[in-house]
């Protein structure tokens, strides 16, 4: 499925919402043990989204076994319809041979300075050292005239400390040095059936998807450039309080059948448009109920 994106008109606010098996809310209904048939629509159902959902790519591998389903076993009767879902993960296992070398040479370069720097630490030290004593000797003595002259050279001192420590840029050129090491290692595809609520956060771009009630893209974190993706199924509305969008299923509907479906994508930036196309969302789709 091809996906273009387009700047959003109107951008929603919020992240994923909960859903309705994470509610607060005491069950005052009581608690459904599924029956077999019920926990049969749901297991096909979850089949036909891990049918759905890519396998990893070249250089990648699955984080997690998720070679079979689970269906709900026991449902509070205050939530209808029922919510369950199915999810894979991946890591980037190519090139961790490389990302590792890269980490621990920038680490022994740190270490290295510290070295170095060592001595000028140890001196440093030793001459704080010096000064509380003569401090305390001076205070000890009522000798005034001392007490100022060593409250200059401690200050003087304390001074030259913290330029020679602020002069330390270890730490930062470590993190430049290693930071594209940690980009692009996970992403992850997450299928939800009955989602209570779902909505794009700040700054998402609206993406075309055929037949997708919403579909929006934003970056997630900006540090290691991830980016996110909701694309929702069904018929959903506005929230009452603002916060995203609520799905709706017609009253009385079948609990255990999909009346909505959101998918949800994380990725690096660079990636996330590719696992989409990958993820056949028109099968996805095909689930609802008609």
């Amino acid at each position: 499925m091809r996906v273009r994106v387009a700047v959003c008109l109107a951008v929603l606010a919020g992240v994923f919402g909960l859903s309705r098996a994470d509610a607060d809310a005491p069950c005052e209904k009581g608690y459904h043990d599924t029956m077999p048939e019920e926990r049969a629509t749901m297991i096909a159902v979850l089949e036909a989204a891990r049918a759905a959902v890519p396998e990893p790519p070249t250089g990648w591998i699955r984080t997690l076994h998720d070679d079979s389903v689970s269906p709900v076993i026991s449902v509070c009767l205050d939530l209808s319809p029922w919510t369950y879902s199915y999810g894979r993960s991946y890591t980037r296992v190519e090139g961790a041979e490389e990302r590792q070398r890269v980490i621990d040479a920038a680490g022994e370069q740190v270490r290295a300075a510290a070295v170095a720097r060592q001595p000028q630490v140890d001196a440093y030290m030793a001459r704080m050292t010096e000064l509380s004593t003569e401090f305390g000797a001076a205070a000890t003595s009522g000798d005034e005239a001392r007490l100022q002259a060593v409250n200059a050279e401690m200050a003087a001192f304390q001074t030259e400390y913290q330029r020679f420590m602020s002069e330390d840029d270890s730490a930062k050129a470590y993190e430049a040095a290693t930071a594209a090491q940690y980009l692009d290692l996970e992403m992850s595809v997450h299928v939800s059936v009955n989602h209570m609520r779902g909505s794009p956060n700040q700054g998402a771009q609206a993406i075309d998807v055929p037949g997708a009630a919403s579909a929006h893209q934003w970056i997630s974190d900006e540090a290691r450039e991830v980016a996110s993706a909701l694309v929702l199924f069904g018929e959903w509305h506005p929230a009452p309080d603002g916060y995203g969008l609520e799905s709706v299923a017609p009253s009385g509907a079948a609990p255990e059948r999909p009346h909505t479906l959101s998918v949800q994508f994380h990725a690096h930036k660079d990636r996330i448009a590719t696992l989409i196309e990958a993820t056949d969302l028109n099968a996805i789709a095909a689930l609802l109920v008609p």
